[in-house]
């Protein structure tokens, strides 16, 4: 589960299908990931993830930068993220203080 951090804080419109039987999540994250599966991106079988494709899908944005949803992402992303609102200012200073 490598690229959850990284689609979430760049904030790209995600949907996660996660197999139970094949991850786990720890118990101290259990209340975070069932935050993001309450606003849609967390998924644990194909049907409710293939369901919420299809009811969001005309206007995705519409729900992606909802307050719920980003308010939940933003709580999600200060505990499991390296977000930055402004991430190319944050990528430049970095580069710059690589010489």
């Amino acid at each position: 589960m490598t690229g959850i951090p990284e689609t979430l804080s760049l904030n790209i419109p995600t949907i996660l299908l996660v197999d139970k039987t094949c991850s786990s999540v720890k118990d101290e994250a259990v209340d975070d990931y069932n935050s993001l599966k309450k606003i849609g991106v967390f998924h644990d079988n194909a049907l409710t993830a293939s369901n919420f494709i299809n009811e969001v899908y005309d206007d995705v944005d519409s729900w992606w930068e909802s307050k719920d949803v980003q308010s939940t992402l933003n709580n999600f992303r200060k505990k499991y993220c390296q977000y930055y609102p402004d991430y190319t200012s944050k990528l430049a200073h970095l580069i710059s203080n690589m010489t």
